[in-house]
């Protein structure tokens, strides 16, 4: 069985991020999951390919990394699909 690690949410400009690690037999995996309300929107999207670390502490910090520079880049442009209304998975 694999070992998943969910860290506390914690907010960043208003966008709520949750960080998970996965042990693999080689490191581990983070990804982060940012969730947040723009214009009275539901706003979410997920990293899921962060590089894998040797340390649990550094696969989480670049998760961190990678969803704050994505609010800092995307954070202000609400973009749905036009089939769904969910946002697209860049």
């Amino acid at each position: 069985m694999t070992e998943t690690t969910a860290m506390e949410p914690f907010t960043y400009k208003g966008y709520r991020l949750t960080v998970t690690s996965v042990a693999l037999d080689t490191g581990f995996k983070a990804s982060v999951a940012i969730v947040g309300l723009e214009g009275g929107r539901l706003r979410s999207q997920r990293f899921l390919d962060v590089e894998p670390c040797d340390e649990e502490a550094d696969a989480i910090a670049s998760a961190v990394v990678e969803a704050e520079a994505w609010i800092d880049r995307e954070g202000g442009a609400v973009r749905s699909g036009t089939h769904t209304g969910f946002l697209p998975l860049d």
